[in-house]
């Protein structure tokens, strides 16, 4: 569970459209999400044998038919490029729930912005499953930068919950 702050450049009545597409509550169309790793399939036969079953890399795609709802509900799909993941969470959430804190700027560095266009502008950075921060004095110069191209805009601030 973190918490962090969020400032948007619009007015609070616009700000449930421009943050609805970053969601984690919504639901997506399924779609391929990379192959399992050994890793993975590794953890789910452990855990499995763990549990007093008999399962392998020989029964593994039979065994899951019947346990997969239980483990990952189906997340995985075998065909002849190996295992699948399958994904209905939106890829580009960002929290489950925000409240409205404020209408002004405030005297600390938000860890994002949404432009009045509802683009996204964050210090956290999510890319090839591994997730990196700008550093704090580069991400102090981008927001201040766009506070000043933004400040003819309404600002509602926003305490997020992911």
């Amino acid at each position: 569970m973190a918490h962090f702050n969020v400032v948007v450049f619009a007015k609070e009545s616009d700000v449930a459209k421009l943050m609805g597409q970053y969601d984690e509550n919504l639901e997506m169309e399924w779609y391929d999400n990379g192959l399992v790793t050994d890793k993975e399939v590794e953890s789910f036969i452990e855990y499995y044998t763990s549990q007093g079953y008999n399962v392998n890399h020989e029964n593994l795609e039979e065994f899951y038919k019947f346990h997969g709802s239980d483990y990952d509900n189906d997340r995985w799909v075998f065909d002849s490029d190996g295992i699948q993941r399958m994904s209905n969470y939106n890829p580009w959430g960002k929290w489950d729930y925000y409240d409205v804190i404020g209408h002004r700027l405030p005297k600390w560095t938000p860890y994002a912005f949404i432009t009045h266009n509802g683009i996204w502008v964050g210090r956290g950075v999510f890319s090839d499953n591994t997730f990196s921060e700008i550093p704090l004095d580069e991400w102090e110069i981008i927001y201040r930068s766009n506070v000043q191209r933004y400040k003819k805009y309404p600002k509602t601030v926003l305490r997020c919950h992911c």
